[in-house]
């Protein structure tokens, strides 16, 4: 939003770079060529009114800029009519600190109430962080523990419900819907109170984060999250929800942003402010998060592939689509690296932070045959398999060049996958029709049992210490320890993608919004600076390309547009892609996956059977099988359970199989023997027995 900077032989200038007006604050100067030159450094607030300024050889102020205070572009180097208030530094910091020379790395807090900054002196010690504030000001208290990320941090899968309330153990306003009415938006950034946040937490005695008397540690992260979400530097953020699981709008828009943002602040509300603004806040000394698998669109990208039949396979797993996935996955290491960065500088440079890879979800065995989670093939679960792994390379080679700790969580699911023979640790399809507006995103993520399964894996990196506690550098001062070899180039790839082929253009996930419809204008949007300006964006949707026209960038090289989806694109999902150069002219591609959804209420897939006779309804084969014998068809469940122990049941009195295997009775050539009236009844008893004690593992199941 701001830049401050120093004109040489004119002062010192404040440039607002969303509207790009200038302001000549001040006509300090320094002076260059004569000693040692300065080195100016700043620190600027959120809304522009303060500034402060220090570095070596200069001199320290804050000062306040007014409206009606210094000069405007055209009078830069014209004296001052109206020097904006000033106040030097250092009679507040020399008689505090013996020897003390010069402030560097300035910062105000977003409220203008506090001054950080690293106070350096002649004499032992020779640097010291120092915090000023305003008389009467009360900072917030610094967290333990702080909790951010994406559904994978947040707890998004757990959807077994509490016996006494009825209710998920999601975690107030954050599994609401929009009710215009009571003035809500919608918020489903689902926190569950058993991720394994909560467990960490535990396992180092941090109590109760919602008794707001004694927090010491919270939980901020948000499914749906995206690195933007975390760190970006926009002015005007409007809470999460770019993506396809909000609608394609921010779920503050509409409403009193900086209200609910700062309602938010105060009680740990997800999803509303940038995650960062809580770490600048309460200067956690521990910061765990998850983040990245958003950014390459990889919820959407699995939903897809989900939706094929058996005998094909989704483009992501093949051509095209693995050439582009490899792409975006890869090129997520700067940005994720910056983030990490950004993180430690908004803690004070003092917190220690924990970066977790994603767990492998699904089996991706080429043998092992899977009739669940939407018949998914051998390749197409491969994908997965080896696009988690190498997301998993990127984070760590990222978090390894921040020098951050990077936590292996990757193995921590195995033998509870989807397509494991258990999947007692991870939840399936949620909600059919699997993309159109509803709880749909649970899909795909561990459940309760899977959270705990985390926590034991990241207890195990940390050699069962308090995350307080683990030495993250050793033999260092500091908790952060860069790896200058840590590089992009150096990240490995997985087989499955080493037949890619590498390219000068870059791709990008571009997340607006899934669902489109025949008949209506499918919205395009993508912000300024995305593109060149008035530069052409061609737009294909795959896999067989069909052209859908050639659009213009905005002046502010932003896109937004309305198609139509044309009707020899079919029903189903299908890969928009947006290509042109970027805003310094690199070429550059968007991918987006879209669902295409017929115009017939009834037969949303056009397959010509109405969605309410299919078991999966529409955009998903069902299997034909129900295993677990709960009346869903395994390729949509949820869960899939061992069958019921119940000796009277057979598979031809099972409603929930839609193709049993037909009894075929006792062989009347060979009949039964029958057993004795002791061998009976033992075995009776037996039978009993076990219809009670599968009926108290089920009352009393782990949690």
């Amino acid at each position: 939003k701001w830049l401050v900077f120093e004109v040489i032989e004119s002062g010192l200038h404040r440039l607002d770079l969303e509207t790009f007006e200038w302001k000549r604050f001040s006509d300090y100067g320094t002076r260059y060529g004569v000693g040692s030159n300065p080195s100016m450094e700043f620190g600027v607030s959120k809304d522009g009114s303060h500034v402060v300024v220090g570095g070596w050889n200069v001199e320290s102020n804050l000062y306040q800029i007014t409206d009606d205070c210094g000069n405007k572009q055209d009078q830069a180097f014209i004296s001052v009519h109206k020097k904006c208030p000033q106040k030097s530094l250092e009679p507040v910091l020399s008689p505090k600190i013996e020897g003390y020379a010069q402030i560097t790395v300035p910062s105000i807090d977003d409220e203008s109430r506090q001054i950080t900054l690293y106070a350096n002196a002649y004499v032992q010690p020779w640097q010291r962080e120092v915090t000023l504030t305003m008389p009467g000001y009360t900072p917030p208290t610094s967290l333990e523990y702080l909790a951010l990320g994406d559904s994978y941090s947040s707890g998004e899968g757990d959807t077994e419900k509490d016996k006494a309330s009825d209710k998920k153990y999601y975690r107030d306003y954050t599994d609401n819907e929009e009710d215009v009415d009571k003035y809500q938006p919608r918020e489903k950034c689902h926190v569950s109170t058993r991720s394994y946040p909560y467990i960490l937490s535990n396992g180092m005695a941090l109590g109760d984060p919602m008794n707001n008397t004694s927090t010491k540690w919270q939980t901020v992260a948000c499914s749906g999250a995206q690195i933007y979400d975390v760190t970006n530097n926009s002015s005007n953020y409007l809470g999460q929800g770019k993506g396809g699981s909000e609608g394609g709008k921010p779920r503050l828009a509409g409403y009193n942003a900086a209200d609910f943002q700062s309602t938010a602040l105060n009680e740990f509300i997800p999803g509303r402010d940038k995650q960062i603004e809580f770490v600048k806040k309460y200067k956690p000394k521990v910061i765990t998060l998850t983040m990245g698998g958003n950014d390459v669109g990889f919820a959407d990208k699995i939903i897809s592939c989900a939706s094929f039949s058996v005998s094909s396979t989704c483009t992501f797993a093949s051509g095209r689509g693995r050439n582009s996935m490899a792409a975006q996955i890869r090129a997520e290491y700067n940005s994720l690296k910056e983030m990490y960065e950004a993180l430690y500088e908004a803690s004070g440079r003092t917190a220690k932070i924990y970066v977790l890879g994603y767990p492998q979800f699904i089996n991706g065995g080429e043998n092992d045959g899977c009739r669940a989670v939407g018949l998914l093939n051998n390749a197409e679960r491969e994908m997965m398999s080896a696009a988690t792994t190498y997301l998993n390379n990127v984070i760590r080679q990222a978090a390894n060049a921040a020098g951050v700790k990077y936590v292996d969580i990757e193995d921590s699911l195995d033998g509870g996958r989807l397509c494991d023979k258990g999947q007692s640790y991870m939840t399936g399809i949620v909600g059919v029709p699997i993309a159109i507006h509803n709880q749909s995103q649970e899909s795909f993520h561990p459940n309760a049992k899977g959270h705990h399964e985390i926590a034991m894996a990241i207890w195990e990196q940390v050699n069962n210490e308090s995350l307080l506690d683990y030495d993250i550098c050793p033999g260092l001062e500091v908790n952060i320890c860069p790896d200058a070899n840590a590089t992009e180039e150096s990240i490995p790839t997985p087989a499955f993608f080493q037949t890619t082929t590498s390219s000068a253009t870059i791709h990008k996930y571009a997340n607006f919004g899934i669902s489109a419809k025949r008949d209506f204008l499918y919205k395009i949007g993508l912000g300024k600076y995305t593109f060149r300006p008035g530069s052409t964006i061609g737009v294909t949707a795959y896999s067989d390309p069909v052209e859908i026209g050639q659009y213009a960038a905005g002046d502010d090289g932003s896109l937004d547009i309305d198609i139509a989806i044309p009707d020899v694109l079919p029903a189903g999902y299908h890969t928009l892609v947006m290509s042109g150069q970027t805003y310094s002219g690199e070429p550059i591609k968007y991918e987006q996956v879209i669902l295409v959804q017929g115009a017939d209420a009834n037969d949303l897939d056009e397959n010509g059977i109405p969605d309410d006779q299919q078991p999966c309804g529409p955009f998903l084969h069902s299997s034909g099988e129900d295993v677990d014998r709960d009346g869903i068809d395994d390729a949509c469940d949820p869960e899939i359970d061992s069958p019921p122990v119940n000796p009277d049941d057979s598979d031809n009195e099972n409603p929930g199989n839609p193709d049993p295997t037909p009894n075929p009775g006792p062989n009347p050539t060979n009949p039964p023997v029958q057993p004795s009236p002791i061998e009976a009844a033992i075995t009776k008893i037996k039978q009993v027995l076990v219809i009670i004690v599968t009926a108290i593992f089920k009352l009393f199941r782990w949690r």
